[in-house]
């Protein structure tokens, strides 16, 4: 029997642990960070929910960050804000309680925390997008600060009464 040769007349030896070793090594870490990648994506893709809402108050600094990372920085927030009960606060609406996403350096596929904070008004109607487990927004379901949905994109609704 002839054994396969290389173009340069070597013999080719098969050797039968090398595609385990390369499961092992390459295959098996990329199944785990598609897991996680699932795992973290799965409240965006299927707990998602749109629904027009008035916004009563905003108890959230500007900028937040409440857990600490190498890529995306130290633990802070802004100034203001108070937090009420959460170190990142919360958004009262007539339909419950919602909150901002962290702060980050590098955020993909959503806006920025600042950009969010930055269009939302008291006493103003937006079309938002909440997505997470917990509780859906409801209309006149009291504000919480037990597993709230995070906001994911505002639009204006048109109505805007600011009290003065």
């Amino acid at each position: 029997m002839f054994a396969p040769k290389t173009p340069q007349g070597f013999p080719i030896h098969h050797d039968p642990t090398a595609s385990k070793r390369f499961f092992r090594i390459f295959l098996i870490p990329f199944v785990l960070m598609g897991l996680v990648v699932s795992i973290q994506a799965a409240p965006i893709l299927f707990a998602q929910q749109t629904v027009t809402v008035t916004i009563t108050g905003i108890y959230a600094p500007r900028e937040c960050r409440r857990d600490r990372s190498l890529i995306q920085g130290r633990r802070h927030r802004s100034e203001g804000g108070g937090g009420l009960g959460r170190y990142c606060g919360l958004i009262g609406s007539d339909h419950g309680s919602f909150q901002l996403p962290q702060s980050e350096r590098l955020r993909f596929f959503a806006p920025h925390r600042e950009a969010l904070f930055d269009q939302l008004m008291v006493g103003c109607t937006y079309e938002i997008v909440v997505a997470g487990y917990g509780e859906r927004l409801a209309e006149g379901r009291p504000m919480t600060t037990r597993a709230m949905p995070t906001l994911l994109r505002v639009s204006t609704a048109s109505q805007c009464t600011t009290e003065t």
